[in-house]
């Protein structure tokens, strides 16, 4: 996975949990797309203050990865419905099958969305 999208997803679930100052240089060098200069000028701080900012920010949302695994569980599951959405494809005809392919295609359908 991209470096820049891994951040994103690391802000969707852990963002609350780094300081607001973090948060926002987080939010605007990874969701927004602006350079260093760009931050450090609207904020009125050096290019090296945001870069330092944004490697601890890194480090921080990588260790609560680390510790609590909420992006990889989200993956990890998500692949195993998607997964049991193809077997049970496969295996449609009876009506009990049916019931189980169209209970796995609705959890798969609220997943994804």
């Amino acid at each position: 996975m991209d470096t820049n999208v891994r951040i994103n997803w690391l802000l969707d679930f852990y963002g609350a949990m780094l300081t607001a100052r973090q948060r926002t240089l987080m939010e605007m060098h990874y969701c927004d797309d602006l350079s260093l200069s760009e931050i450090s000028e609207t904020l009125n701080i050096t290019r090296q203050a945001v870069h330092d900012a944004l490697r601890r920010g890194e480090r921080t949302l990588e260790n609560y990865e680390h510790k609590l695994g909420l992006v990889s569980r989200y993956f990890d599951i998500g692949n195993k419905i998607k997964n049991l959405r193809n077997k049970a494809e496969m295996l449609k005809g009876s009506a009990a099958l049916e019931e189980i392919y169209s209970d796995i295609a609705e959890l798969a359908d609220r997943w994804e969305s």
